[in-house]
């Protein structure tokens, strides 16, 4: 792997995770957007491109999850927040079935995924999605989501995926070494920060 595809890598990550969605960076100037400006070239430079205006209403699926499906976290939960971000909800791995009596109010154990390119940022500890899913899974960030958050489901991940993800996420954190600094490192401090901002 060369530097600069790791760096391409990189900058796709920051866009997919810490870019506003086309609606607000062509809105009004707001004051967080003026700041996000300020440490963001790639939307500096898209303000200039009018939004693909699709006005497409998506009904939130009101299924029931079931473990290893990958479903995405509703858009509301998507804010401005630290570090002069848009913090945009990422695509969930569900680990744990729910009983149809508690669903509603069910805290759903998820480990997070990314899903917003190659695998050129997957690491130590990450499992590759399968069935035709692009990404990996990040056992190591693992926390609970609200049931109501809960929007689209996108597939479902094989038995022994899962058991993958299972299994990594219950090896202990400090088992995975990462070279602080690295684009690895900084990656990751991000892929925890958005999971953290997801929680209510």
């Amino acid at each position: 792997m060369t530097h600069s595809h790791l760096y391409e890598a990189w900058i796709e990550a920051w866009s997919f995770r810490c870019c506003p969605p086309d609606k607000i960076l062509a809105g009004e100037m707001t004051p967080e957007l003026r700041r996000h400006f300020e440490v963001c070239p790639l939307c500096r430079a898209n303000r200039s491109v009018p939004p693909v205006n699709l006005d497409i209403t998506v009904e939130k699926d009101k299924g029931l999850p079931l473990p290893g499906e990958l479903w995405s976290l509703s858009p509301q939960l998507g804010a401005w927040g630290p570090k002069r971000r848009w913090y945009n909800p990422p695509v969930v791995m569900i680990l744990q079935k729910a009983e149809k009596a508690e669903w509603d109010h069910f805290p759903v154990p998820v480990v997070q995924t990314y899903t917003g390119g190659d695998l050129t940022l997957a690491g130590p500890g990450d499992i590759p999605l399968d069935q035709g899913l692009a990404g990996f899974a990040e056992p190591w960030n693992r926390y609970s989501v609200r049931s109501a958050d809960l929007f689209l489901r996108l597939g479902r991940v094989s038995p022994q995926c899962l058991e993958s993800v299972r299994q990594a996420e219950q090896a202990s954190i400090q088992d995975i070494e990462i070279e602080i600094g690295s684009l690895l490192w900084f990656f990751r401090h991000m892929e925890v920060e958005t999971g953290f901002m997801m929680i209510r």
